[in-house]
């Protein structure tokens, strides 16, 4: 096993202790010496009762040497390696009462010994490098001894003098050449010039060491000792001109006119030996230069903290309650712990939160006090630095709600200063909480009957803003608290929060809402693309809501204000209204934050519910309006989204009260004539686009027709051109097809495949092949002949297209001349037309049939072959739209209504159930007359098909 102890290199010792803890700084080195000086006069007098002490600061700048001298305890050989090489072992006052068993009657003299961390004297090595220590023990028989220190190698010796040396200690810095040339450098501060300067010297024992108790001097070499740098005397004490002292005191160790005229001087001193928790003693001051105004560079007060008579830090604010931040002064505690530099507190050790109680229950009852019996005075107070209070308040109620402690400055509140306007108090009126209520400091607010009401405005109305609204307030028949600036606001809220007996009633949202004259039904419709604009500007500004309404000034494009929450019940019962006051401060804080107001604490953000409300009878809304109407945009366009953007930035400045009012409304109005020009531009250009783009639909629709045209011709032209070349090659050929045929009925049919809609005829003979059997050869074509010829003529006399011949029957169309693009549906005229033609076809043919039944050669084979009947005609008629073309003929139809008009022909029991010899399709029946067919009740499904189709017969009975 190897077991050792840890070292530390005298590099690690001067970076990390001189450096680090003491930034570098020669005047922490030279304080850190004064102190430990004066420590070792304090112990002296604590050994042997002689309290003579003294410390005296010998610069020698020719030789570059700083001495400092005490004649204090002076140190032994076994001290100077305890104290002074061993870093960490500080002189702790319980431990130098054991080593030199000290009575308790003088031990007491200790409790303001400073050293404590044991490594002040290594600060020395941040100007030195080179130490001499002269020094003599108190005791008896005690030597004179002589150490040299050398800084670069933090080393040092030990030898006895043959010279006797008085009682005490002197140190002899030999300073470091960075120290002996820092007076070429002008300094930042006075402290940080040349450590060889008897005004640096003199300032930084004002500044640290200014409350010592053993007189401090500074002496020039080759000059007599200079006066007592530092007071011994706190002027605190002092019964009488305590204002005088104190202003001397701060004039001595910072300079004349430090202090403003004193407003308050609060002297203060505690014990523990008397009962208090803490011991402490200063004094807190407020001086006329407190105000707002002054406090754009100090915005706080500067409270400086003495550890043990030795200065340690300023701005400790975080000592005093929040609401005292405005206040300056000098407090000296034993119990507070430095931090090792001394250059700040251990915030987190116990003793801090223990001074800290003592000073917040001390400083609440004297302003208590001052509110109580000093009006003026406190009016004063208020004049000077309100805002800092009302908002500390403010925070101090939140911090005791979440320590879950009493809110002590509670009594304070009936004292802070409101502004109230009634009929009787028009320009305004201040008062406080006790004057609104006409009661006296003795009568208790927290009875819990809410049975005091208070009326307010939940938010600042400035005097030269909203003289409409003031005007409507003033003539009320009750008087209402007016906040002026946002601490106002919140601090009312407090208030309400506070006292159990005192109920808040806001009358701005009833005020404001017939002010406003928000816009309800159609009319507010009209403008819900602009609300949804606004609405979404006030939430990225955390405002509450966005809303319409028509409001005065007319000039104002919008306005910030406070309108009624329109989730909430207006039915306006007692039991909501009560409900509502208990409640105030809740809705009051729920999501306000005061975005308009920048530079307040976190704890200060909540003002108001702020409501972007838009002003229908602004003449640059209404064009704004009329723009998107006469658009037609549903959304906001961002032409639009700019000049509402601008409006908005208008509502928010005009709410800032930044701007005079004169200035404001002439901005304002100003921008609002340049938005209406550019709504009028942006129409002009807009309808000029229109009528371009007009112009231009009208030029490529009648290019488009003419193209179309065009084209068309160019289809006749070749269409004619092939059929004549088809009937001269069917000349040539001789085929009896085409002969006969005109170019113009060839033309009709493409060659190539089109959509048109048509009407199918299909008639069919009845029993044809067993009635034709009867005829011999020569008879049965004549007959057949006889039966196509006439279909053809019929077909030609209405308009139609002879399809084919099936061997017993003929397919003929009718409306195919018409041509529809894929899926479109012809017009009604064409429909109605192509099926009265395709029934006057199949009436004629029917009459065609009756008289080739009466012919006499007809009649002639009847009589000489019994089984011959009369020739009767079936017909089924469909519609819709089929494929058009040669087909490598003349001309055929192919599609849905041509097979469903062959299924149904050959369905003759359908026939013989409707009792007639022509059937129609429902597609039929609606283009021809719905009027003049019957429903046939069958179920006729075609064959191939799922679908059932509705077949209809003529009304009338042939």
């Amino acid at each position: 096993m190897i077991t050792g102890d840890f070292k530390l290199t005298p590099e690690f010792l001067r970076d990390i202790v001189a450096k680090h803890t003491f930034h570098n700084s020669a005047a922490a080195a030279l304080r850190e010496l004064i102190q430990n000086a004066h420590d070792a006069c304090i112990v002296r007098c604590a050994v042997d009762g002689k309290n003579d002490g003294a410390v005296d600061v010998l610069l020698d700048s020719q030789e570059g040497t700083i001495t400092v001298t005490d004649n204090g305890l002076g140190m032994t050989a076994e001290d100077i390696q305890e104290y002074l090489t061993t870093v960490g072992r500080g002189k702790k006052g319980g431990s130098i009462a054991e080593k030199y068993k000290i009575p308790e009657s003088r031990a007491r003299r200790l409790v303001n010994v400073v050293g404590e961390f044991g490594f002040g004297f290594i600060a020395s090595f941040i100007i030195a490098e080179k130490i001499e220590i002269y020094t003599r023990h108190v005791g008896e028989r005690a030597k004179s001894l002589k150490c040299l220190f050398s800084t670069s190698g933090i080393a040092y010796q030990i030898e006895e003098t043959e010279k006797e040396l008085p009682i005490g200690t002197k140190l002899v810095l030999h300073l470091n050449n960075e120290h002996r040339s820092r007076a070429l450098r002008p300094p930042k501060s006075l402290i940080d010039g040349s450590i060889l300067s008897y005004d640096t010297v003199e300032a930084i024992i004002k500044k640290y060491c200014l409350l010592l108790e053993y007189p401090i001097t500074v002496t020039l070499q080759g000059e007599a000792p200079g006066p007592c740098v530092n007071v011994a005397e706190f002027p605190w004490h002092e019964k009488t001109n305590l204002n005088t002292k104190v202003k001397a005191f701060y004039e001595n160790r910072q300079g004349p006119g430090t202090l403003g005229e004193l407003l308050l001087t609060i002297p203060f001193s505690f014990s523990k030996e008397n009962g208090d928790e803490a011991t402490i003693e200063g004094v807190l001051v407020l001086d006329a230069r407190g105000s707002i105004e002054s406090q754009e560079k100090n915005r706080f007060g500067n409270l400086e903290v003495f550890v043990k008579r030795m200065w340690v830090c300023e701005g400790q604010r975080q000592l005093l309650p929040h609401w005292a931040w405005f206040i300056s002064g000098v407090l000296v505690t034993p119990d507070l712990r430095p931090l090792p530099g001394r250059d700040g507190l251990e915030s987190q050790h116990e003793s801090f939160d223990r001074v800290k109680r003592v000073l917040h229950r001390h400083l609440t009852g004297k302003f208590l006090e001052i509110a109580q019996r000093n009006s003026i005075l406190f009016g004063r107070i208020q004049d000077e630095c309100g805002l800092l209070l009302r908002a500390g308040l403010v925070m101090e109620r939140d911090l005791a709600d979440k320590e879950k402690r009493e809110f002590v400055e509670g009594e304070i509140l009936r004292y802070i200063r409101f502004w109230r306007y009634s009929k009787k108090f028009l320009q305004g009126n201040a008062c406080t909480l006790n004057e609104y209520l006409q009661i006296t400091p003795e009568v208790s607010l927290n009875t819990k009957a809410r049975g005091r009401k208070v009326y307010y405005v939940p938010r600042p109305i400035p005097a030269n803003r909203q003289r409409e609204f003031l005007q409507m307030l003033t003539s009320q028949n009750f008087e209402v608290i007016v906040p002026q600036d946002p601490t106002e606001s919140v601090l009312l809220v407090t208030i309400n929060s506070t006292f159990t007996d005192v109920n808040f009633q806001s009358i701005e949202t009833d005020l404001l809402q017939r002010y406003a004259g928000i816009l309800q039904g159609e009319q507010r419709d009209r403008w819900s693309s602009f609300l949804k604009y606004f609405s979404t500007l006030s939430e990225g500004h955390r405002m509450k809501a966005a809303d319409i309404g028509a409001m005065q000034p007319d000039y104002m494009p919008a306005m910030v204000l406070s309108v009624a929450d329109k989730s909430e019940d207006e039915s306006g019962s007692q039991e909501k209204e009560e409900k509502r006051s208990e409640d105030t401060d809740a809705k009051l804080a729920d999501g306000m934050q005061a975005t308009l107001l920048p530079h307040l604490p976190e704890q200060m953000r909540k003002i108001y519910s702020q409501t972007v409300v838009i002003n229908t009878r602004n003449e640059a809304m209404k064009s704004l309006l009329e723009y998107k109407e006469k658009q037609k945009l549903e959304k906001v366009d961002a032409f639009l989204a700019d000049c509402l953007h601008e409006c908005y930035h208008l509502a928010t400045l005009a709410a800032m009260d930044i701007v005079p009012s004169e200035w404001l409304q002439h901005h304002v109005e100003h921008q609002c004539g340049l938005i209406c020009q550019n709504v009028k531009s942006r129409a002009e250009l807009l309808d000029e686009q229109e009528r371009s783009v007009t112009l231009q639909k009208e030029l490529d629709e009648k290019r488009g027709n003419w193209e179309r045209e065009t084209a068309e011709s160019v289809r006749r032209d070749d269409d004619r051109r092939m059929a004549q070349e088809e009937i001269q090659a069917a000349m040539a050929k001789k085929d009896a097809t085409l002969v006969g045929i005109s170019v113009e009925e060839l033309q009709r049919v493409p060659c190539l495949p089109e959509e048109r809609f048509a009407i199918i005829v299909l008639c069919d003979l009845v029993s044809s092949t067993k009635q034709l059997l009867g005829y011999d050869f020569m008879q049965r074509g004549e007959v057949m002949n006889r039966f196509v010829e006439a279909a053809k003529s019929r077909v030609t006399e209405n308009g139609g297209v002879f399809d084919k011949f099936t061997g017993d029957g003929v397919m003929a169309l009718f409306g195919t001349r018409c041509k529809f693009s894929t899926g479109g549906i012809p017009d009604i005229g064409t429909c109605r037309d192509a099926a009265e033609r395709a029934w006057a076809f199949q009436r004629a043919l029917s009459e065609e049939i009756a008289r080739l039944n009466d012919d006499e050669q007809v009649k002639l084979i009847r009589l000489r072959n019994p089984a011959v009947q009369r020739l009767q005609l079936r017909v089924a008629i469909d519609a819709g739209l089929v494929s058009f073309g040669r087909y490598g003929g003349l001309g055929t139809a192919v599609g849905i209504p041509v097979i469903t008009a062959f299924r149904l022909c050959s369905e003759k029991h359908a026939y013989l159930k409707a009792d007639r010899t022509t059937l129609v399709t429902e597609q039929f029946a609606n283009r021809y007359d719905p009027s003049a067919f019957e429903r046939v009740e069958y179920g006729f499904v075609p064959k191939g098909m799922s679908a059932e189709v509705q077949i209809y017969r003529w009304k009338q009975a042939p």
